[in-house]
């Protein structure tokens, strides 16, 4: 009888587990993810102006769609810079298809950006039709960076590029384990860099 008391409590505590989250196995975290896109991951990205203080940017995955067939995660960007004279918010669609790329929709666009490559290697170049019949050229590099006063290894750089165009050149930076981790206008000279974020529950901070 001692014996079915304790191994009652033990099953309902396994069943329960079948139906409710009970520890970090049942939020997934991956080390290696270069865009670990889940609803309630967020990002607030601060200036790489140190003249600028505080975020600039915050950007969360809200929900998962179906546009045309086709499965995206929504992510809302909130603009905080007062610098910003467009939106204070706006919507992009991203969608990670089998072979690795990262498709993003702005709707305004109307087209698909063939932006990131996340099993891709230092080297790989693509190209995908941009608007106007134009086309863009991507390029990624593997890097170490500093954000903040943090170091980190093994960053992918996606560097944008319309060859007929002049100014429009930008770098768009993926860290592992956390995804989003700067964008900087090469043409300009200035961009935004991480400050935190959460990522299934794990909150990093540089």
């Amino acid at each position: 009888m001692r014996s079915l008391r304790l191994i009652f409590p033990v099953l309902l505590f396994l069943a329960a587990c079948d139906n409710c989250d009970c520890g970090d196995e049942f939020t997934p975290y991956t080390e290696t993810s270069y865009l670990p896109l889940a609803i309630g991951n967020y990002w607030e990205f601060r200036s790489t102006n140190k003249s600028v203080d505080g975020l600039v940017e915050r950007r969360e995955v809200e929900d998962f769609v179906t546009l045309n067939d086709k499965q995206y995660y929504l992510v809302v960007t909130t603009h905080l810079s007062p610098v910003w004279s467009g939106a204070y918010k706006d919507t992009t669609y991203y969608r990670v298809a089998n072979d690795g790329f990262v498709f993003v929709l702005r709707k305004n666009l109307g087209i698909e950006e063939k932006r990131y490559k996340l099993d891709g290697i230092d080297g790989d170049t693509w190209s995908y039709p941009f608007v106007d019949n134009y086309v863009a050229d991507m390029k990624l590099s593997e890097k170490v960076k500093t954000i903040g006063n943090r170091e980190v290894q093994n960053c992918k750089d996606y560097f944008f590029d319309v060859p007929q165009w002049a100014d429009e050149e930008y770098t768009y930076t993926l860290g592992p384990g956390v995804g989003f981790l700067k964008e900087f206008s090469d043409a300009w000279g200035g961009g935004q860099e991480l400050k935190r974020a959460e990522i299934n529950g794990r909150l990093i901070e540089y």
